[in-house]
């Protein structure tokens, strides 16, 4: 446990991350185009992830597989903040948007929203309206959806889209909430705000009576809570009073949940994301050329082999609710998904290749009649070089031609009804 002092603990502020993902086919053109863009600035490589096994942070640490771009705060966007809508005490700060890049071709835009003054409630209600990127557009106090802000931060030169999972009506962020409630809640209450928080709900949905199979819970003390869904985690904890414990959270815990927890969540979701639009390009596959096969090829290669594990961290309470979240996502069934496909195209392309083994050989069938045809040419003059022969020069050379062809179609008849 970390040494105290006697000076004041720093307040804690309440905040989410909203994830909002987007897709590129070429990474390096896109970096590189965010880093010529004055809007941006390039994030340094200086405090590694904390717990993570080696090829984790190798990830985090080479900018050929992981890059972080900042937006310059000039260039934050306005965004509506429900204030009016739902009455809140206070307003939501859209604080910092961050682009997180994997070299798969994923992008998160990330928008770190803080709370200071709100109510839990007020809070969930604001994230349920919040993560819907078609939402919130005020023309009157000049305010943008965020999918048209996003839009307009992507760089021009690079194609780039929004890659948002769900249908055109419901392009919603994930979500990842970090709370203190500074003192111990009642249990009821506590699983409450859970449940609306993991899952996207305002106040007023009514809570289930038992978890489902896309629901989870962890609580590695009786201060600290994890609850997650596919739609977001949550971590809630409160204080002891224990000066220690007190110290930690409020001094080390907020360092963790930015760095080490963020960058865990960024590698699950990266897995997920990557391998929904593999799915998607390799069930286009009849439509891409040979080039654009060998491509997606490679890039199912590398999300297989460099950024999906099911073993993150030596740490339990890391490695545990990573096992959580990992199951949760399907991304076991998802790679079991693109395994499958990926034997299905191979059949296709071994078809392919077969077709174009019989084309070569017809190809190479007329080459060899024409080759025949120059050779009966030229046997018509040898023939009149025989005075017995030369009679009969051109009628014995039309007859060769005759007997070699008949030959042939016999040969690839019998080959034909074999």
């Amino acid at each position: 446990m970390p040494d105290t002092n006697s000076a004041p603990l720093p307040a804690f502020r309440n905040t989410s991350i909203f994830f909002a993902p987007i897709w590129t086919d070429d990474f390096a053109a896109f970096v590189a185009a965010l880093k010529k863009d004055a809007r941006y600035r390039l994030l340094p490589k200086t405090a590694t992830p904390q717990y993570m096994l080696p090829y984790v942070n190798r990830i985090y640490r080479d900018g050929e597989l992981f890059v972080e771009f900042e937006l310059q705060e000039a260039f934050l966007p306005r965004l509506c903040m429900f204030e009016s809508l739902l009455g809140l005490s206070a307003s939501p700060v859209l604080e910092k948007v961050v682009l997180s890049c994997f070299s798969t071709g994923c992008i998160f835009a990330e928008l770190h929203v803080s709370y200071e003054g709100l109510t839990l409630d007020e809070i969930t209600d604001f994230a349920f309206h919040f993560k819907n990127a078609k939402k919130g557009k005020d023309e009157a106090a000049g305010t943008v959806t965020m999918e048209e802000a996003l839009a307009a931060l992507l760089p021009k030169q690079v194609a780039a889209e929004l890659f948002f999972t769900g249908s055109d009506f419901k392009l919603e962020c994930k979500m990842f909430h970090r709370i203190c409630t500074e003192a111990a809640l009642p249990e009821e209450e506590l699983q409450r705000h859970l449940v609306h928080l993991r899952r996207g709900y305002h106040r007023n949905f009514a809570i289930p009576q038992t978890l489902g199979e896309y629901d989870m819970t962890y609580a590695p003390y009786s201060y600290d809570h994890w609850a997650g869904s596919q739609e977001g985690i949550v971590n809630m904890f409160h204080y002891t009073g224990e000066e220690a414990t007190d110290a930690f959270l409020a001094r080390y815990k907020p360092r963790h949940l930015s760095q080490n927890y963020r960058f865990m969540y960024l590698i699950l979701l990266n897995q997920r994301f990557s391998a929904i639009r593999y799915l998607d390009k390799i069930s286009q596959m009849s439509k891409y050329t040979r080039r654009e096969k060998e491509k997606l090829n490679v890039k199912i290669f590398q999300l297989k082999t460099v950024f999906s594990f099911s073993v993150v961290s030596d740490d339990q309470l890391y490695q545990n609710l990573y096992s959580k979240m990992y199951g949760l996502l399907d991304i076991d069934r998802l790679l079991a998904d693109i395994h499958d496909n990926e034997a299905q195209v191979e059949t296709l392309q071994n078809h392919e290749l077969l077709e174009n083994e019989k084309m070569t050989s017809r190809f190479l069938f007329g080459l060899s009649l024409l080759s025949l045809f120059s050779v009966l040419v030229d046997a018509a003059g040898y023939f009149d070089r025989i005075s017995i022969l030369a009679k009969i020069a051109t009628p014995l050379s039309f007859g060769c031609m005759l007997f070699i062809i008949v030959f042939y179609f016999v040969w690839w008849l019998r080959y034909r009804l074999k």
